[in-house]
């Protein structure tokens, strides 16, 4: 064989066991890859079951501010305050319900917002005739007419 043969050979060689290391790494990498992070933040159901949770646990343990007088008590529908964006220009948004005010869902369930009205980090509500102030994270409460502070709970 002549040096020309040899050279080739010596570089088919080397091309073969590179090939066959690479193909051994690949192999050996995706039987060690991580899994995938997939979905970070929760979904609107998971949501609303963490916050039902959260939220019967508040009642169990009876951390309730009372706001209704004893004497008239009030049936409310659950009003859970999740936030709200206050622009200098524009229109304020309030989350209530999962619901924005851009829509007038809110107003179809009893539920008016004052979205003019938004100071010390607390929006006016009206729910069922009762008017409220409530910060974002606090739920008002549906047989007593409390406030249940979540956030606090965080």
């Amino acid at each position: 064989m002549n040096t020309l043969s040899i050279v080739k050979l010596h570089v088919v060689l080397v091309f073969l066991v590179l090939v066959n290391i690479f193909t051994v790494f690949s192999v050996q990498a995706d039987a060690l890859a991580l899994p995938e992070f997939g979905r970070i933040f929760t979904t609107e159901k998971e949501r609303q079951r963490i916050d039902q949770s959260r939220l019967r646990s508040l009642i169990q343990s009876g951390e309730v501010s009372d706001m209704a007088s004893p004497e008239k008590p009030t049936v409310l529908p659950i009003v859970m305050m999740q936030g709200f964006v206050k622009r200098s220009n524009g229109k304020n948004v309030v989350w209530v319900n999962n619901e924005n005010t851009l829509n007038n869902r809110l107003k179809q369930k009893g539920i008016r917002v004052n979205t003019h009205n938004i100071r010390d980090n607390q929006v006016d509500l009206s729910v069922a005739g009762k008017r409220v102030r409530l910060k974002p994270g606090q739920t008002l409460q549906k047989e007593s007419a409390g406030i249940i502070k979540i956030y606090k709970h965080l």
